[in-house]
């Protein structure tokens, strides 16, 4: 069958409903390799982990990394999770898992800011604590196409 990109088999496993498990394991996996290899002392002060809306809209997610987590010792401030703009849009249910992983140590980042149509008013409301803009936007920039760049960069500040 030769190589699959993990954007394809991502988008199967969240067609066949296998993603959240699939995300389980390999946080378990990553957890195991932070555990044995000591990451911390090797200057690794965060991993940055992407979830999928699928795995957002799980109601035992932020129970189940933590546990996952505790499982292993790691601490969940070691890690930082990314969900993309466009899926927060009139999603509640995935504030909610963000704001409980943000309880439990874990810090949570927006991923692909321009691609969705996330306002600041939308942004307040959600707890994260950095925001990283979509690369079109950056292109766009650096094309002469939009001159929003800077003035984005210092508003995130």
């Amino acid at each position: 069958m030769g190589y699959i990109p993990p954007n394809e088999f991502i988008r199967v496993a969240e067609r066949n409903g296998d993603i959240t498990e699939l995300g389980r394991q390999i946080f378990d996996r990553v957890c195991r390799f932070v555990n044995n290899e000591k990451v911390v002392n090797q200057g690794i002060e965060f991993i940055n982990i992407n979830l999928s809306p699928a795995q957002c809209l799980d109601d035992d997610l932020a129970a189940d990394l933590s546990g996952i987590a505790f499982k292993h010792g790691v601490p969940m401030n070691m890690f930082d999770f990314e969900i993309t703009e466009s899926f927060i849009d009139d999603h509640q249910a995935i504030v909610n898992q963000m704001t409980r992983l943000q309880a439990s140590g874990a810090e949570l980042s927006l991923d692909d800011f321009g691609t969705g149509t996330s306002n600041i008013a939308q942004l307040l409301k959600l707890p994260i604590h950095v925001v990283k803009l979509d690369m079109s936007v950056v292109h766009s920039y650096f094309k002469g196409e939009s001159k929003l760049l800077p003035d984005l960069i210092q508003m995130f500040r």
